[in-house]
């Protein structure tokens, strides 16, 4: 799962059967404000979503349907039940109500690839269709005024498909302009439609009843019996039709890699959930499932393994659209919000000990120390856990070593068991890195524990600085996190001896050697003795 996403909130709709009581969703702004910490920000491969807010004309008190996203993000469409259409053309930054789109019962949005044409459909109303990206919108009534409940586009905007819940299937090879009424499969509550990239390959899911799939642009259907009569609820496939995902409300998720010639049923990883929504990118690998009153759950894999993100809370999700590549999300929540969803790739955060008040009992090697963690789930250090910790009552059971003291501090993690790779660069430079020892304590018995064979201790030059740097790895419940629990904090601990005959530089470059001895003899000053010990070499596995 690669994807780190950003949200925005507006409020949804259609009240009907399967509706949940109405509520307004809480805004969750992810940031990361650390007290005492300069950071630096890089962007990697994510594998959560993280929400962020954006400002839609209507407020958070609107009734939010239906989305849409061109291939690229920026442009996206959302539609107001019994309000107006309202697009953007910079990735949600800014926002435009369409007025000539009309106020009405809005339930249903597509776009085409590059965003520009658009098709909506309003309950117990008309299709309308754009070909400017929302500015101006055509009233299509060759199809009649229906009870459209929801519609899906081919790649170009040419091929429609609409439903009429309670009704027919309908499509349209001309963006609108005509319309053909499918019985073949049969009047029912249509739910969910889908296309493939071309409109060859067509899906409709309807409640209490099954899933139909069409190879030939809807002109036959085939019922899918394997899939049981559910009440399906969503229905998404990637751009050449072979990778179909299917939800049921209170069931669970069914995928097919092979054009819905077989089926698998997912519930053995998602369990049965109150599945509203699913969505993929165009080749399918990506993939979100919206559990309705629930979280928001994602695939990397096409459908086979889910991730629950409780980063993002509990809510009551409506509808999504995901881009091509899978990097952009936008959401409707059911009631109040819409969430905007962009990759964010790794944090790196860094805190200065050195910016801590002094204490007395610390040497400068520990008190000037310096953490990085670069992560896209664990990377936000809680400042007033950091705390540079003395020697006393502390003992080394490693013969010939000096215990310089040690660092305390946690690591708050977006998800349970995410991993923060880690890096202390200490507050003094150690000429002989080989020297430096690294110890844990025995949650037992608190005893210390050599762990130097399990860590990159490393000198380096630094903004024209010689440092010693130590490197490791943490993971939410892994050895390294003292509580020993998934519980989205990371809490560490962590100590360093010196062999004895070397000693930190204090932080400049100049060579401290241990003098052996200076003997005197018949008035004549010998050459010093000089023992500089060699400890032995790390070589960690990164």
């Amino acid at each position: 799962m690669e994807g780190s996403f950003e949200m925005i909130r507006v409020a949804n709709p259609f009240v009907g059967m399967f509706i949940h009581t109405k509520r307004v969703g809480q805004l969750m702004l992810l940031c990361v404000s650390i007290a005492l910490c300069s950071g630096t920000v890089a962007f990697a491969t994510p594998d959560y979503y993280v929400l962020r807010q954006a400002t839609v004309a209507g407020g958070i008190s609107s009734t939010w349907d239906g989305v849409a996203s061109s291939g690229d993000g920026t442009k996206l469409a959302v539609i107001m039940y019994d309000g107006y259409i309202h697009t953007s053309t910079d990735s949600g930054a800014t926002w435009t109500q369409q007025g000539s789109s009309g106020s009405r019962s809005w339930r249903t949005i597509s776009s085409s690839t590059d965003g520009a044409k658009l098709a909506a459909a309003a309950y117990g109303g008309y299709i309308y269709t754009s070909t400017d990206s929302g500015v101006t919108w055509v009233e299509q009534t060759a199809a009649g005024m229906r009870s459209w409940r929801t519609l899906a586009s081919s790649a170009d905007g040419t091929k429609l498909i609409a439903a009429d819940y309670g009704g027919y299937i309908y499509t349209s090879t001309d963006s609108g302009a005509t319309w053909t009424e499918h019985t073949d499969a049969g009047s029912q509550v249509w739910w969910s439609v889908a296309s493939n990239a071309d409109g060859t390959v067509l899906g409709a899911a309807a409640i209490n009843d099954y899933v139909y799939i069409s190879t030939d642009a809807g002109a036959t259907w085939t019922q899918q019996t394997d899939n049981g009569l559910n009440m399906w609820s969503s229905l998404a496939m990637s751009a050449d039709g072979n990778t179909i995902t299917a939800s049921v409300y209170q069931g669970g998720i069914f995928t097919s890699s092979d054009r819905a010639a077989t089926w698998v049923n997912r519930s053995s990883t998602t369990g049965p959930k109150n599945w509203w929504y699913v969505t993929v990118n165009s080749d399918g690998t990506k993939q979100i499932a919206l559990d309705t009153g629930g979280y928001m759950y994602t695939s990397n894999d096409s459908g086979a393994t889910w991730t629950q993100q409780t980063a993002n809370d509990m809510r009551y999700w409506n509808a999504a659209a995901m881009t091509s590549d899978g990097s952009k999300v936008i959401l409707s929540e059911e009631i109040g919000n819409i969430y905007l969803a962009a990759t964010q790739g790794s944090i790196t955060t860094n805190f200065d000990i050195g910016m801590l008040p002094s204490s007395g009992n610390v040497q400068s090697t520990i008190a000037n120390t310096k953490l990085s963690v670069t992560s896209s789930t664990c990377y936000t250090i809680d400042s007033g856990s950091v705390t540079p910790v003395g020697t006393l009552g502390l003992v080394v059971p490693d013969a010939g070593v000096s215990l310089l003291g040690g660092v305390a501090f946690s690591i708050n993690c977006m998800v349970p068991g995410g991993v923060a790779p880690f890096t202390i660069t200490m507050g003094s430079y150690i000429q002989d890195e080989s020297s430096l020892h690294i110890y844990k304590k025995n949650p037992v018995d608190n005893n210390l524990v050599d762990i130097t064979s399990s860590v990159i201790v490393k000198n380096a030059v630094i903004n024209g600085k010689p440092v010693t740097t130590v490197e490791y790895s943490l993971m939410d419940g892994g050895a390294f996190d003292q509580d020993g629990v998934k519980n989205g904090i990371i809490v560490d601990p962590i100590y360093f001896g010196v062999a004895s005959t070397l000693a930190a530089t204090g932080g400049n470059t100049q060579r401290i050697l241990m003098i052996g001895c200076s003997m005197v003899l018949l008035g004549v000053i010998l050459p010093a003795t000089i023992f500089l010990y060699r400890g032995r070499r790390i070589h960690a596995a990164k």
